[in-house]
This record gives structure tokens, sequence and C-alpha cells, in this order.
């Protein structure tokens, strides 16, 4: 992930306008990179730069208390995030490092506790090498001069089985979860396959896989080459990808469910806030030389004139998919775009520092109103919404139907 260097002003003070307001403010010890709502929305997992992981109580009077996950001799940041799918009474966590590791945390929120599961380390690729390892990943893991791959993205599959990493060395790697083994490295294996040239900066399965078993296995992934692609984690090589976005961090690629779209950030485009695409199934690895490049997006949604535009970190589509969140640096700005209309419908200005990761769930008092969770330097921010007040601000264009 590309994180620009800002440093935090400390008086500064959130503006929220729209249909808005921060509920809570939680300051951490360092910077946070990545913030996810747990699927019981009981806590905010904040993950920092300095390695940990903030476990924090969404209510805090239902007896609830903060805690964190840190591995021992852990040092470089924790980059991104992934609840699995529950399919037991305890809550499952998996965090990737920009040290190589992948770590599964077991966690039992009753009791503020939480146990290493797992943990895979990668190595970085090295395509002069027999599948891409110096000797064995179990010798590697001796040798004093092993490179280890910088893991940036992390996505779990929606059955809670598998789970896909990418980072600085090119590769999509699917790993089992229940598994120790280490990741397959879905590189090509003919001419007619692609993949990405530069770091993997995003991952998402699609969310139709939750109930439709055509998507379960397809994967979409955002890349500092330019590209994002779309994989099935059983295969080798792309199926297929579109280019002219350069997405910047782990939230800047999301899929809207109910009108099958991509939507992406778009970090380098000084007059582009995202980029709207088709997001099309996963195919048969034959069909895929005919859908190699699915051409331009369908439609681009425009950074406000008269405003300095933000390059875009977070691109996200909100729990009830009637709403966009937007966040990034420059401008450092969090902004809530209608999906339907594109209007800006709440912002929080004045931050002290750039925008890198959000999230979102429905308030557990009020299914019609929402929360975001945002990052902001060292402070995690919770941001109510409430869809049924007026629009704030007019926008323009509409999201393709």
């Amino acid at each position: 992930m590309v994180v620009a260097d800002v440093q935090e002003p400390p008086s500064a003070e959130p503006n929220c306008s729209g249909s808005s307001r921060i509920i809570h403010t939680s300051s951490l010890k360092s910077d946070v990179l990545c913030v996810r709502f747990a699927p019981d929305r009981d806590y905010i997992a904040a993950a920092e730069s300095s390695g940990v992981v903030q476990l924090i109580p969404l209510r805090r009077n239902v007896g609830l208390r903060q805690f964190e996950l840190s591995a021992e001799d852990e040092t470089l940041p924790c980059t991104d995030m992934a609840f699995v799918p529950r399919q037991s009474e305890k809550k499952r966590l998996l965090v990737a490092y920009a040290s190589g590791f992948v770590r599964l945390w077991q966690i039992t929120p009753a009791n503020s506790k939480a146990v290493l599961y797992r943990s895979w380390r990668e190595v970085q690729y090295n395509p002069e090498l027999p599948d891409g390892y110096v000797i064995s990943p179990i010798e590697d893991m001796q040798l004093s001069n092993v490179k280890f791959n910088q893991l940036i993205a992390i996505a779990s599959s929606y059955d809670g089985k598998r789970f896909v990493t990418g980072g600085s060395d090119t590769v999509v790697r699917s790993y089992e979860i229940h598994s120790s083994s280490f990741g397959r490295m879905l590189i090509p294996r003919n001419q007619f396959q692609n993949c990405h040239t530069n770091r993997v900066t995003a991952l998402i399965y699609h969310p139709r896989g939750m109930r439709d078993a055509s998507f379960a296995h397809t994967v979409i992934s955002g890349s500092w080459d330019g590209t994002i692609q779309a994989w099935d984690d059983r295969s080798c090589g792309s199926l297929w990808q579109h280019a002219g976005t350069n997405v910047a961090g782990p939230d800047g690629i999301s899929i809207d469910p109910v009108r099958n779209l991509l939507i992406t950030g778009s970090y380098r485009h000084d007059k582009v806030l995202a980029q709207v695409w088709e997001a099309r199934a996963a195919v048969a690895p034959e069909k895929a030389r005919n859908l190699t490049s699915m051409g331009k997006p369908l439609s681009e949604i425009n950074q406000e004139a008269g405003l300095p535009p933000t390059q875009i970190y977070v691109a996200r589509i909100a729990s009830d998919s009637q709403f966009m969140i937007f966040g990034g640096t420059n401008a450092n700005i969090l902004k809530i775009v209608n999906a339907g209309t594109l209007r800006t419908f709440a912002a929080v200005t004045n931050l002290g520092s750039g925008v890198y990761s959000a999230d979102s769930c429905s308030d557990p008092d009020d299914k019609k109103r929402f929360l975001v969770v945002f990052s902001n330097g060292f402070k995690v921010h919770v941001l109510l919404v409430d869809p049924r007040q007026s629009l704030a601000i007019e926008g323009v264009n509409v999201l393709p139907a």
C-alpha cells in the first residue's frame, strides 16, 4: 500500500456535514492502516503500523473491553485484515503483515482473549527458481538471506474455507484455511493468461459467492500496474482484466452485488474520484482468451469542481448497497455518495491526515441507519449516517442500472 507521509496536526477536529455525525473516537499508539467491523457488530478491529491489532468494543455498556492481538517479535505493520465467516461461537480474524506473515487469530470476545490459531509466512517469489522458492518453504525459514513477501492484501471466501493474499512480489496466492500448507501461486501456465506485473494492492471475493455457487471462487484483485483482474482461486492465471485504474490500497476496490459492478478508487487521476466497471463471473480457462481485456469503464465518478482533488485509498459499497464511501489523502476527506444519484450525501472534512481504510455495517439500534468506521492517523472514528435525512450537496452523473 502506498502511504503518504503526512503528519497529523494535534488541533485538527473533524467537521461533519450532511446526514452524519461522529459518535465515537479511539486514539491508538501508532498509525491505523486498516479497520474492520466484526460480523456481530460488537467489536472494531484496528490494525496498526506497529504490528498490533486492537479490538475496540463498539458498545462499552455491555461489559466488553478493549484488548489487543500481538505476535512475539512482530514489529512491521499489519496491512490488511479479514474476518472469517463464522462457523462456531468463536470469531476468527485473518491478519496480513508487511513481514510476510499471515496469522489466523481465534477470538473469544466475552473473555477479551485471543489465541494464535495458525500462521503462514510467504517467501518472495523468484521466477528463476523451481516453484519460485529457494529450496523449500520450511528450509527457507532457516536461511538468513531469505526474502519474504511484503503482504498488502488478504481476503476470505464466504464459506470460510479459503483465503487469498497479494503483495509486493505481484503473485496472488490461494490457501486452504484449515491447512498449514503454503499457498498455491496462481501464476499463468500459458501465453494467453494474464497476471499482475506490479504489487497486488487489493483483493476481494465476489459477494454473490455468498449464495451463488458460480461466484463462490471468484476473486477480484487490484494492483499498482494499472489493472484490476479476476481470478478463480482454483486455477492459475487471471481470467479477465480491466486496464486504466491504479488501486492504492486494500480498500480501494469493492463490488456492488445488486448491480454486479466493480467500483475502484482512482489514486492517479486528478479529475476522477472513482471508476465503474462490469464485474464478470469467473469463466473456464479455455474461454479466458476471449475475455482478456474488457475495455473502458462503464462510467466515472468525477471529483467535485473547485475543490482540491483527493487521491483515493477507499472506495467501498455501504452495507445497504445504496451508498458508496470514498476516502483518501491530499484533501483528507471521507465522502458518502448516493449510488443511484451520485449526490454527495455526507462528508467528513478537516481531518488531520489521510483516510486509508473504512468499513460499514447497519446500525444495531436502527436498521435504517448505518455506521462507517474509518482510520485517520492514530485515530479511529465511528460515523453514524441516517439516509432518511435530506441530501446535503449536489452531485453529477448516474450510476449504470
